[in-house]
């Protein structure tokens, strides 16, 4: 049986919100989305006002989606919006390539963990980088050394002197 459906069935049985949170451990709001009237209409259309407003929200949730269940420790503190958009707002490069970013187009960018999560690194704000996204997946789960000396191999095998 799906949440949705375990909700109404305690809903119907006369269940109080807090009774169904407490019981299904999801939050009032879960339980709020599938019982109330209208609730996914006013979801969806707030949810278009906030990806209007902070158009790197997909990206955030989605970054925080794909690593909370491997043992990352999530807090707000780290991804608060305001705070992670006037980050994005001084960003205008790739911190790996220098290449221009557009950060009002989610497409130009992606989020890096700078220390990789297989290398000990966390989902952090610190541990945050804006790269492009070929950039990122050039580097994958590389730490930043290993990534530049990956380049002068490769620049050095097709004949270029690379120096610092």
């Amino acid at each position: 049986m799906e949440l949705k459906e375990k909700i109404l069935k305690l809903r119907e049985d006369g269940k109080s919100y807090k009774q169904i949170e407490k019981e299904l451990g999801c939050s009032r709001s879960t339980i709020s989305y599938h019982c109330g009237e209208g609730q996914k209409e006013k979801t969806y259309k707030r949810r278009r006002k906030q990806v209007e407003m902070y158009p790197w929200l997909y990206k955030q949730e989605h970054f925080i989606q794909r690593y909370k269940n491997k043992n990352v420790t999530y807090n707000s503190k780290y991804f608060d919006r305001e705070k992670l958009n006037e980050y994005l707002e001084s960003i205008d490069s790739c911190y790996l390539t220098g290449r221009k970013v557009d950060t009002s187009n989610i497409r130009s960018y992606e989020f890096d963990h700078i220390v990789p999560i297989s290398r000990g690194g966390d989902s952090t704000f610190e541990n945050l980088g804006i790269v492009t996204p070929e950039a990122n997946r050039a580097k994958s789960d590389m730490t930043v050394d290993e990534f530049i000396q990956l380049c002068r191999d490769v620049l050095e095998n097709f004949g270029y002197k690379v120096t610092k």
